[in-house]
C-alpha cells in the first residue's frame, strides 16, 4: 500500500481536502505530481492503485528519510567539530598561562671550585614562568639543612622549585636532570665537582705520575690525563715523581706498582660519568681511596726486573748494487705504525762482511729486508701482522722473508731483481 493510499483510507474524508493535498505536495516533485494528474486525467481508474505509484512514492519516501538522517548527522558533526574547536583553544590558552613558582636556590660557598648553579637558574627565568618569591640560602643555614633532609638531597648546590611545576607550558622543562613531581621540583643534574648532604666535596682529584726519567721513549701516561681533562676532571693537585725518589718508592710499594710509567689517582674520578663508564677497562682496584694505574703497552719498566720492556734494535739489510728495489726504509714507518720504539738501527749491505754474516745465519735468499730484535715480541699487533711477511728465529730475531708485498727485490740465489708482477707472470 502506497503512503498517499493509506493516508485515504485512513481518513476518507481528507481525500481531497487540503491535508492530502500539502502530504502530497511534501512527498512528490512538482513534475511528478504533474505526470500523476496527467495519467489520472487519462484513466481515472487506472492510476489510483497503480504500481508504479506505490515505488515512487516508496522510493522518495527513503530518500526523503535518508535526507533527514544525514542533515541530522552533518549537524552533530558541526557541532561537535565546533566544541572540540572550542576545547581545543581552552587548553592552548590554559598551556599559554605562565606558571607560578617560588624558587629556592642552596649554595655551597665553601665549595669554590663547585658546580655553578647559577646558569640553570637564568635557564629556569627564560622558561614560561611567573617566579612569585625566590630566596637564596647557603648550606650552612638550619633552613638549608631542613630542606636537604625534606627533599633528600644528595648534591649541592641546587635549586628547589615549587608550584605549578606539573602544568603543561612547564612540564617538559623539569625533565632530565630534575626530580619532579606535580609540585615540586629539585635540581639534580650537577656536574662535579660538588658537596654532598653533609658538605663533603666530590669531585676533586688529586693525581700523581710516577715516571723513569732514565727512560726517555717510555712516555708519561700524558694521553691519559688529557682525557681526564676533556672528560671535565678538577684536579686539586698534580705532581710528577721519579719512580726513584723516596716518595716515589713509597708509592710504587704502597699501590703495588710493577711498571713504569704509572699514575696514582684519587676515587674521586669515578664522579665523572665518562671516566666511569670506561673505567672498569682499566682493571685497577681501589686501595686506601686512590687508584693506581700504569702502562699497558711498551715501552715501559718493569720493576721486578728492573729493566726497560720494548725497545727495539732494527736491521735494515739491502744490496746497494739493485738501484731499482724498493726502500729498505720504507719498512721503518711500518714498524713505528705499529707502535714499535726504536732503540737502535742500522744499515747493512749484502757485500759487507756484517752482511754476509746475517745471510748465512738466517738462509736469508731475498733483499731488500729488515731484521727485528727479540724484544719485538711485546708488541701484540706487529707479531699477528709479521706472519705475512717473515718467521721468527730460534734465538728470537725476527727475520723478513717476502719482501715481494712492498715491492720490486733481488733474489741472491739467481741473482735477478724481481718484481712482483714478473714473478706473478711466471708462476
Amino acid at each position: 500500500m502506497s503512503v498517499l493510499s493509506g493516508l485515504r483510507k485512513a481518513n476518507p474524508a481528507a481525500e481531497g481536502s487540503g491535508q492530502s493535498k500539502i502530504l502530497r505536495n511534501l512527498l512528490v516533485p512538482r513534475k511528478l505530481r504533474f505526470h500523476w494528474r496527467a495519467r489520472n486525467w487519462g484513466n481515472p481508474q487506472g492510476a489510483r492503485g497503480s504500481e508504479m505509484e506505490q515505488k515512487i512514492e516508496h522510493v522518495l519516501y527513503l530518500l526523503l528519510a535518508a535526507a533527514v538522517v544525514l542533515s541530522l548527522i552533518n549537524s552533530g558533526i558541526v557541532v561537535n567539530s565546533a566544541l572540540a574547536s572550542r576545547e581545543a583553544a581552552k587548553l592552548a590558552e590554559e598551556a599559554a598561562k605562565p606558571a607560578n613558582i617560588d624558587v629556592i636556590t642552596i649554595t655551597a660557598n665553601a665549595c669554590t671550585d663547585c658546580f655553578d648553579i647559577n646558569a640553570i637558574v637564568d635557564n629556569l627565568k627564560k622558561a614560561n614562568i611567573k617566579i612569585d618569591s625566590e630566596k637564596i640560602i647557603d648550606t650552612s643555614s638550619s633552613e638549608a639543612k631542613q630542606l636537604i633532609a625534606d627533599y633528600k638531597i644528595n648534591k649541592l648546590p641546587t635549586i628547589i622549585v615549587t608550584g605549578d611545576v606539573g602544568r603543561q607550558s612547564v612540564k617538559s622543562f623539569f625533565g632530565a636532570g630534575w626530580q619532579a613531581t606535580e609540585t615540586s621540583a629539585v635540581y639534580t643534574g650537577q656536574l662535579p665537582p660538588y658537596a654532598d648532604a653533609a658538605g663533603a666535596v666530590k669531585g676533586l682529584v688529586g693525581i700523581t705520575r710516577i715516571v723513569d726519567r732514565n727512560c726517555e721513549k717510555c712516555g708519561d701516561l700524558s694521553n691519559v690525563l688529557d682525557f681526564f681533562k676533556q672528560a671535565g676532571v678538577k684536579f686539586s693537585s698534580e705532581k710528577i715523581l721519579d719512580y726513584d725518589s723516596a716518595e716515589g718508592r713509597e708509592l710504587t710499594n704502597r699501590f703495588g706498582v710493577e711498571r713504569l710509567p704509572a699514575m696514582v689517582i684519587s676515587k674521586d674520578i669515578l664522579e665523572y660519568p665518562v671516566v666511569a663508564e670506561v673505567w672498569p677497562q682499566l682493571g685497577a682496584e681501589e686501595k686506601q681511596g686512590m687508584y693506581a694505574l700504569h702502562a699497558t703497552s711498551p715501552p715501559y719498566r718493569d720493576i721486578k726486573q728492573n729493566k726497560i720492556i720494548g725497545l727495539v734494535t732494527v736491521v735494515y739489510l739491502s744490496d746497494k748494487s739493485c738501484t731499482t728495489c724498493y726502500d729498505v726504509k720504507t719498512n721503518k714507518q711500518i714498524l713505528e705504525n705499529f707502535g714499535i720504539a726504536l732503540n737502535s738501527e742500522s744499515d747493512i749491505d749484502v757485500s759487507d762482511t756484517a752482511g754476509k754474516t746475517l745471510i748465512k745465519k738466517y738462509s736469508i735468499t731475498k733483499v731488500p729486508v729488515i731484521l727485528v730484535s727479540p724484544e719485538g715480541k711485546d708488541y701484540a699487533r706487529f707479531v699477528s701482522a709479521w706472519r705475512q711477511v717473515g718467521d721468527v728465529s730460534e734465538d728470537g730475531w725476527h727475520i723478513m722473508r717476502n719482501p715481494n708485498v712492498l715491492g720490486t727485490y733481488k733474489d741472491l740465489t739467481t741473482g735477478q731483481v724481481v718484481t712482483p708482477q714478473q714473478a706473478g707472470a711466471a708462476s
